[in-house]
């Protein structure tokens, strides 16, 4: 066991405990669905299955603030390169059955999605950009990648500075991998020509039974597919029977691939030259204030902490700022915090209905109005350089 010299937030310990749940939910549906379908000893020993793997990939000493708010990172885009996602996305929606949900990820940014319940949503994203995703069997992710390879390696565990010498860094957060043939292919779906059974999922609160299809291009983008079993109560009959005909049609998958093969090319070059573009400004941000920030919306978090060698903040900073998280939860009435951790360093806390924001500023001899008007200018700046939003 390894010992931890600080006490773990109680907002973060019960953040992985309804994602352990959730996660189980996302496979087996709940307690009650293998009850009633299987038996009490198949309850018990999928539990047992369940969380015998899933306990050892929590990394808890990174537990924090992110783990806490368990935000989704939207991708802001351009209004071209966005223009350009949808075109893809109506195209490709157009080879796919009706009704069918889909997102798209821009490493473990979310560009894309047509999912209705934001907390289905979050579910299935925190799912395919865990970084533990695919590095053993799980039922559903075929190992085809790498061995020990996840299925997306770029989302940061935590906002801790990441140490030097352990074979990563800092530049890590961006997902700069070593230069090798990038994976491209079904990584839930046909494998080596053949169609194996469909895997399913269950969604949302009424774990709405799903095929699943998880395709990657370049390790880059990344779209997993959810094709209802069932057809909604309002549609045809023979809505259901097309699904279920095309799901284990070989053509299907070949149009499929061959639709990849000519749109994702392009698409992936604008995604990319969009990123380097919005990842120069954020190194160059010259605000001396960091921030993490949660758009209660759209379950969508936003962070400069560790995003550039200059933008990471200390343990303590970070300790800070999940302490006035837990005092957020404590106490409903409460929207604003200023806290002078230092001579150097504020760390200021808002929440309001719409939206939690956590900031760090360091900034010598600082008095309450100076910081003030730092966030006024933070604020400002992020404003000004606000993009239109993915759907």
């Amino acid at each position: 066991m390894e010992y931890l010299e600080h006490n773990l937030p109680d907002s973060a310990l019960r953040a992985i405990l309804v994602k352990a749940y959730e996660q189980f939910k996302l496979f087996h549906k709940g307690f009650h669905h293998l009850l009633a379908s299987k038996s009490s000893l198949h309850l018990r020993e999928t539990l047992d299955h369940f969380f015998t793997s899933y306990i050892p990939t929590l990394d808890i000493p990174t537990l924090d603030i992110s783990t806490s708010l368990r935000g989704i990172h939207h991708l802001s885009l351009d209004k071209t390169t966005y223009l350009s996602l949808v075109s893809f996305i109506r195209d490709l929606e157009s080879h796919l059955p009706p009704h069918t949900q889909l997102l798209f990820l821009y490493r473990h940014f979310l560009a894309w999605s047509n999912f209705t319940d934001p907390s289905a949503l979050r579910v299935v994203y925190d799912y395919i950009t865990d970084p533990d995703t695919g590095k053993v069997d799980d039922g559903i992710i075929s190992q085809v990648k790498g061995k020990g390879e996840a299925v997306i390696s770029t989302r940061p565990r935590g906002l801790r500075p990441v140490k030097q010498g352990v074979g990563h860094g800092l530049s890590s957060l961006f997902g700069l991998r070593r230069e090798r043939e990038k994976f491209s292919g079904f990584l839930v779906g046909p494998v080596g020509g053949e169609v194996p059974e469909p895997k399913k999922m269950y969604l949302g609160r009424e774990g709405v039974e799903c095929y699943v299809l998880l395709y990657q291009f370049h390790e880059d983008c990344t779209l997993p597919i959810f094709i209802p079993t069932e057809a909604p109560p309002d549609s045809d009959d023979d809505t259901i029977k097309q699904i279920k005909r095309r799901i284990r049609d070989r053509a299907f998958f070949s149009d499929l691939r061959l639709f990849f093969d000519e749109r994702f090319p392009p698409l992936l070059k604008e995604l990319a030259d969009d990123w380097k573009r919005s990842r120069g400004e954020s190194e160059n941000d010259d605000t001396t204030a960091r921030f993490v920030k949660l758009d209660k919306s759209n379950n969508g978090i936003t962070t400069s902490i560790g995003v550039s060698k200059s933008s990471a903040v200390s343990e303590e900073a970070l300790r800070n700022v999940g302490g006035l998280h837990e005092d957020f939860e404590r106490n409903p009435n409460l929207d604003s915090v200023h806290m002078k951790t230092s001579a150097d360093t504020w760390i200021v806390g808002q929440r309001s209905e719409h939206e939690e924001s956590h900031f760090v500023v360091k900034k010598a001899e600082a008095s309450l109005t100076d910081i003030e008007g730092e966030l006024h200018k933070f604020q400002t700046l992020s404003l000004n350089n606000a993009n239109a939003p993915a759907e």
